[in-house]
């Protein structure tokens, strides 16, 4: 991340304390709840009314990056839902302008009533989602999607079904081994594509869809041939999956900066809960939108990923 936090003075040593898209300019408003080296402070302690050193220093952080080491029971909740009442009512921040990302709708929906219940109910519209409720809301947004643009675990079943067959000359394959290659699908498009990253690489990917139990091994070929079917059936369907959200997301703002910088300058703040279990794709998503202020606030623990399976990268913190 040294990229994207490069610009942050550094704060206390953390033994201190532990289709042609629609017109951008008419987002519509998500009512509050959308479906460097880094400024460092290390927060420890469980959640109090009165926040400890390390709370106090992140929570009083303004503009700028920083990034929070902050393990179990250590507050992060507490960290995170302070900072957004302070930038409103101390920083003068929009609310609207705030944008709190979780990686469970459950984690989001929890911040979003801590957060209430700490304001006492006022009103402050500040967003609260998930990566993939996020960037499916700026896709809905350009390209009025609907629900039933969106695969089912079934429907992606049978449309990697519907691909196999076309293909010739591969192995059969069984439940599990769909399931399996679906996972790989899956990796390659959080790593951004067949063309970039770790299991993108085409005899990465193919290497771990051959791990496959008895005849469901695929050749690096036959991989990325299967993979190019399965994602030209889907936009040929107009359909698109958890994944596919964040990858045309980016292709979105690469393609149109003016809708880019219409989002920028709505989220002018950015705070992003589990840090650790970011991915190569949303990573890169995050970073356009968090530019030119870079007004980044993530709070992780590297030592607690959870989501390696699918390609977190604890490492990017």
């Amino acid at each position: 991340m040294a990229d994207l936090l490069d610009k942050g003075k550094k704060a206390a040593p953390a033994g201190q304390a532990s289709v042609r898209p629609a017109d951008p300019s008419r987002i519509p408003e998500p009512g509050g709840n959308v479906p460097g080296g880094p400024a460092v402070s290390a927060i420890s302690g469980r959640p109090a009314s009165t926040a400890n050193p390390g709370q106090a220093e992140a929570i009083a952080h303004r503009d700028g990056p920083m990034l929070v080491l902050a393990g179990p029971g250590s507050g992060k909740t507490y960290t995170i839902t302070q900072r957004v009442r302070c930038l409103i009512e101390e920083g003068g921040a929009e609310p609207d302008s705030i944008l709190v990302i979780t990686f469970t709708r459950a984690a989001a929906d929890e911040m979003k009533g801590r957060f209430l219940r700490l304001t006492e109910g006022k009103f402050y519209p500040v967003n609260f989602g998930t990566f993939h409720a996020i960037y499916y809301h700026i896709l809905k947004s350009a390209y009025h999607y609907q629900s039933g643009n969106i695969l089912s675990e079934h429907e992606k079943r049978e449309l990697l079904k519907t691909v196999l067959f076309r293909q010739k000359g591969l192995p059969a394959m069984d439940e599990d081994q769909l399931e399996i290659l679906l996972n790989q699908i899956s990796r390659c498009k959080n790593d951004g594509g067949p063309e970039t990253g770790r299991a993108g690489h085409p005899g990465k990917a193919a290497d771990e869809a051959g791990e496959m139990p008895q005849a469901g091994a695929l050749s690096a070929e036959q991989f990325l041939s299967v993979y190019s079917a399965y994602n030209r059936e889907a936009k040929e369907r107009r359909k698109l999956d958890f994944d596919d959200m964040v990858l045309q997301c980016r292709d979105l703002f690469l393609q149109y900066p003016d809708i880019l910088a219409a989002w920028q300058k709505k989220f002018r703040y950015i705070l992003v809960d589990e840090f650790q279990d970011i991915n190569a794709m949303q990573y890169e998503v995050l970073r356009m939108l968090a530019l030119p202020e870079n007004n980044l606030f993530v709070v992780g623990d590297d030592d607690q990923s959870i989501y390696a399976f699918r390609g977190a990268r604890p490492e990017l913190m």
